[in-house]
């Protein structure tokens, strides 16, 4: 990532990301994550759980792991030694894009984990008209590599909308084949380690 910022000048200013995930930091804008903090247009609660199965309500992160797929994505690496006058990320844990902002949908349980995201629909279409152009959706189920209902809503929406790029984990689960996340007009990341058959890794590859 840092080659591709110094040899390119591709550091995210200009773009918008939208991650949905379990929360984010302190769920306050005033006191998030310094490495994030004043470059975020929007924090909201984003899910669907009309049996009420999370019981959780918040835009916070005692989970932790959406403020950590956030530091990854967007994280400037201030707290880390970053220079951001100069653009200078080396060294630092400065995410992919340390200078794009940010749209975050919130839909966790709390401190126990899980998702209760909403309709693929309503998740793509507020991050759309916020500006985001790249969603990032690092969450499964167990699966059975079948094409359902939110891989048609996830094409059907790429499809009208050109210039919007949905990425998925492939699942969530540390075994071969449950992949949960089947749309054609998305992008889908799994993880595949050769020569380590024993290490578990989350969204496995085939």
């Amino acid at each position: 990532v840092e080659d591709a910022r110094q040899r390119f000048g591709l550091r995210g200013a200009g773009q918008i990301i939208a991650i949905t995930d379990t929360g984010l930091d302190t769920g306050v804008l005033s006191t998030l994550h310094q490495d994030i903090r004043g470059r975020v247009i929007s924090l909201t609660r984003n899910e669907y759980d009309p049996g009420n199965i999370c019981n959780y309500n918040g835009i916070d992160d005692p989970y932790g792991h959406g403020t950590a797929v956030t530091g990854t994505a967007v994280g400037n690496g201030l707290l880390s030694g970053s220079n951001l006058t100069t653009h200078n990320y080396t060294a630092s844990y400065a995410g992919s894009a340390p200078e794009s902002q940010l749209v975050f949908q919130a839909a966790g349980c709390g401190p126990t984990g899980g998702m209760m995201p909403d309709f693929p629909m309503n998740l793509y279409h507020q991050a759309y008209i916020r500006g985001a152009r790249i969603h990032s959706h690092s969450y499964g189920e167990v699966g059975d590599g079948s094409y359902g209902a939110k891989d048609r809503d996830t094409d059907r929406y790429s499809f009208g909308n050109k210039t919007y790029l949905n990425i998925y984990a492939a699942g969530n689960y540390n075994t071969p084949g449950n992949v949960s996340n089947n749309a054609k007009n998305a992008i889908t990341v799994g993880g595949v380690i050769v020569d380590q058959p024993n290490t578990q890794m989350y969204a496995r590859g085939p």
